[in-house]
């Protein structure tokens, strides 16, 4: 069984880990209001990352991250970045099974919001 810490970079696999191909991947992901989408690509080895995630305030108060780019998973992680500053959106997706664990660096939108959490596939 995977043991599982408070980051995604943390992680370390089982040796009974299932499939980590960029097809295990494809779905949609879901963490409370918040999903990652994966679609094929047409590289080789690569899949689209599309997602939304939430955060609901006082009153009519929403706030809202997003990511949409592709991802080279390998190993059963793949690196999410908008750009190379350190202010652009990133985030660390790693398969686990039934399980796609995130991590961001609460850079991807407002507030409050983050895409970190367990997902699953929908």
């Amino acid at each position: 069984m995977p043991w599982v810490g408070s980051n995604a970079e943390d992680l370390e696999f089982s040796e009974r880990h299932v499939d980590a191909s960029p097809k295990a991947w494809i779905g949609e992901w879901r963490y409370a209001d918040n999903t990652i989408s994966f679609t094929h690509n047409k590289l080789d080895g690569w899949v689209n990352a599309a997602g939304n995630a939430f955060w609901k305030g006082f009153g009519d108060n929403i706030y809202i991250d997003e990511i949409d780019g592709r991802v080279e998973p390998r190993n059963g992680v793949a690196e999410y970045s908008n750009g190379d500053d350190e202010y652009d959106c990133s985030a660390t997706m790693r398969l686990l099974g039934n399980y796609l664990v995130v991590s961001d660096n609460m850079k991807c939108g407002g507030a409050n919001v983050t895409f970190s959490g367990v997902y699953r596939r929908r």
